[in-house]
C-alpha cells in the first residue's frame, strides 16, 4: 500500500473485489490473509506499507456490495509505519458465510470513508471467503438408574467428533441437573488430541459448564460426582447438550443432546428396641418401658409407624 496515489470515487465493491480499480489494473498486492475468515474468530492478515500512513479497513459482512453498516468498519485510522504489520479483527457472529470483499485504505491523515478522492495514498480491495468448520459432533450421558437419598450420584458425559470432516473448537458442553444433586464436582480427560478443563465444580446455573475442542477422531470424558440430598425422592432427569459457536456447523444435530433418568429410592436401616431397665419387679408396682427407634441411614425416613 501507498505505492501509488489512487482516487476511488465509488464507495461500493463488486463480488470480484475490483471496485478499487478505476483504470482496470489490479494493484492489490499489499495484504496477505494468514488465517481463515470465520464467524466469532480472529481474522489475521499482514499489511505492508511502503511508508508510514493511516490505515482504515472494511469487511462487507452482509455481503451487500457496500460497507454501510457500522460493524463493517473493522480498522479505524490505525497509525502504522513503513514495513509489514500483523493485524487482526474479530469477525462478527452474524456474518454471511461465502464470498465477500474487504477494502483497505491508507493515506497520510486518515480518511474513514470507503469512497471519495484521496490526496495521497492508495485503496486496495480483496476477495475473501468466509468459511465455517463442519463436524459431526455427538454427546452421550450415562447415569445410575437409581440412587439413595443421602448417597452419591455419578454420571459420565462423553463428547466426540467421530468423522469431521473438520476439527471443531470452542464447543460449549452444558450438563443440567435438578436441585437434589448438589454439591457437585467433576473431572475431565481428552483423547485423540481433544481438550477440556481438567476439573470443575457446580457453576452458577449448571452442574457442568465447559468448553471443549474436538479434532477429528477426538473425544472428551467428564465424570460428574454429586451428593444426593437426604430428603430427596422421586424421579430426576439429567440433561447434557452441546452449544455450537457460529463458526461450527453440524450436519446432524440430533445427537447433540442426551438425557438420563435416575430414581431416588429411600434406603434406611430401621431398628426398634424396648427396654424396661430392671431385672424384676415386686407386685404391685410400676414398670417403665423405653422404646427407641433408630435409623443410621443413609436416607431420611418420614412418619415411620410403630405398633
Amino acid at each position: 500500500l501507498w505505492s501509488l496515489i489512487e482516487d476511488v470515487l465509488d464507495d461500493h465493491t463488486t463480488p470480484a473485489a475490483v471496485g478499487d480499480d478505476p483504470y482496470g489494473t489490479d494493484d492489490a498486492d499489499a495484504v496477505v490473509f494468514t488465517s481463515p475468515v470465520q464467524p466469532v474468530k480472529l481474522a489475521t492478515f499482514d499489511v505492508t506499507l511502503s511508508s508510514s500512513g493511516c490505515l482504515n479497513a472494511w469487511f462487507d459482512c452482509d455481503p451487500d456490495v457496500d460497507w454501510d453498516e457500522f460493524e463493517d468498519h473493522v480498522i479505524f485510522n490505525a497509525q502504522l509505519g513503513a514495513g509489514t504489520h500483523t493485524l487482526s479483527t474479530l469477525v462478527p457472529d452474524w456474518v454471511t458465510v461465502g464470498p465477500t470483499a474487504v477494502r483497505f485504505r491508507v493515506d497520510s491523515h486518515g480518511t474513514p470513508l470507503t469512497g471519495g478522492t484521496l490526496f495521497d495514498g492508495e485503496v486496495e480491495d480483496y476477495a475473501v471467503e468466509i468459511t465455517v468448520d463442519t463436524a459431526d459432533l455427538a454427546v452421550t450421558m450415562s447415569a445410575p438408574p437409581a440412587v439413595d437419598p443421602g448417597g452419591t450420584f455419578q454420571a459420565t458425559v462423553t463428547t466426540s467428533n467421530a468423522s469431521g470432516p473438520d476439527a471443531a473448537s470452542g464447543i460449549d458442553l452444558i450438563v443440567d441437573l435438578n436441585s437434589p444433586f448438589t454439591p457437585c464436582s467433576w473431572t475431565c480427560t481428552g483423547s485423540g488430541g481433544a481438550s477440556c478443563s481438567a476439573t470443575g465444580v457446580y457453576g452458577n446455573s449448571y452442574a457442568i459448564e465447559d468448553v471443549v475442542d474436538l479434532p477429528v477422531g477426538g473425544s472428551t470424558t467428564h465424570v460428574l460426582t454429586c451428593a444426593v440430598a437426604s430428603d430427596a425422592d422421586g424421579d430426576e432427569f439429567s440433561y447434557a447438550y452441546l452449544e455450537l459457536p457460529a463458526h461450527v456447523v453440524d450436519p446432524d444435530e440430533n445427537n447433540n443432546e442426551a438425557e438420563a433418568l435416575t430414581s431416588i429410592q429411600a434406603t434406611a436401616d430401621l431398628s426398634i428396641s424396648v427396654t424396661d431397665g430392671v431385672d424384676g419387679i415386686v407386685s404391685p408396682g410400676v414398670l417403665n418401658y423405653t422404646i427407641e427407634v433408630q435409623n443410621p441411614g443413609p436416607s431420611d425416613v418420614f412418619d415411620p409407624v410403630s405398633y
